[in-house]
């Protein structure tokens, strides 16, 4: 078996095939004509109409289209370093949001109990300047927490490693806009808001 690289992506081989309206992780079939039936994702697809079977990843439909290209043996060394490397990437930006997120859950956590305890203050004792200082601080905070754990739970990958990446003061401009918009866009298009 020879070893061979694929130099297309899902998106142009689906269309190579003859899938119409490929966009946003939706295709039309071009086996069975269904209408925006087939689903992919990553190097995968799938045709979701009852009896199709136009299913497989990059390379089977690469190789149907016979567009495989055979590479050397130090191509192939190449090909596979660069996937690994890529894999440890994205093990590490996996592992820095997921380090963030928890940070943020315990901020998030400590804020709700500031609002709580505030709250049942105020309830007893309404001009409790202490519990007054407590929400203010509360609502200074909160939409902070709010966009950057919204943002990092369902935000665009690309977008999410430029914000690891970037200085405070960068990440707090990109957090500024999401919560002046009140909403940002995710991987797939969608508006996601930010709320409580």
């Amino acid at each position: 078996m020879s070893t061979v690289e694929v130099l297309y992506s899902l998106e142009e081989l689906l269309t190579r095939a003859g899938a119409d309206r490929v966009r946003k992780g939706r295709a039309d079939c071009p086996k069975c004509g269904g209408k925006r039936t087939v689903a992919f994702r990553g190097e995968v697809f799938f045709c979701h109409h009852t009896g199709c079977d136009f299913k497989g990843n990059v390379r089977t439909l690469a190789r149907s289209l016979g567009l495989l290209q055979p590479m050397t043996p130090e191509q192939a060394r190449e090909f596979r370093a660069m996937r690994e490397e890529s894999r440890q990437g994205a093990e590490w930006v996996v592992a820095r949001i997921r380090e963030r997120r928890f940070q943020l859950y315990e901020v998030y956590r400590g804020l709700q109990r500031i609002r709580d305890g505030a709250t049942r203050r105020l309830k007893l004792k309404p001009e409790d300047e202490l519990a007054w200082k407590g929400l203010e601080y509360f609502y200074r905070e909160w939409p902070w927490v709010a966009a950057e754990l919204a943002f990092l739970e369902r935000g665009p990958v690309a977008e999410r490693i430029a914000f690891l990446e970037a200085n405070d003061a960068e990440r707090r401009e990109k957090l500024e806009r999401i919560i002046r918009a009140g909403a940002f866009t995710d991987q797939e298009g969608k508006s996601v808001e930010v709320v409580e």
